[in-house]
């Protein structure tokens, strides 16, 4: 498990003041195999089991601790139909923008 947080250490990005403590961490899932999703956990230490759909987008502040949900081996038989792949972004806003 691991947070987000070191990503953004810039105070402004073209004059404009950045909220630090409002970034946040987008994931999109381009396949989805079995198994494939996220784990994360409340502040109290308790786990929550997220399964990857095809077409949602999930985000959350960076400072979540997460982890990616283990999954079973497998050989590539099929191509890329049977790999977890996933878009990852992160995001801060800074004056009335957000920077992805």
């Amino acid at each position: 498990p691991h947070t987000d947080s070191y990503l953004y250490r810039m105070k402004e990005i073209d004059g404009n003041r950045c909220d630090r403590a409002r970034q946040r961490t987008f994931l999109i899932p381009l396949t989805e195999p079995p198994g494939a999703g996220l784990y994360y956990w409340y502040k109290n230490g308790t786990r929550v089991d997220v399964d990857y759909k095809v077409g949602n987008v999930y985000s959350f502040e960076v400072s979540v601790l997460h982890a990616i949900r283990p999954f079973p081996y497998f050989e590539w038989k099929h191509g890329m139909m049977d790999s977890r792949v996933t878009i990852q972004a992160f995001g801060i806003p800074c004056g009335d923008k957000w920077y992805i």
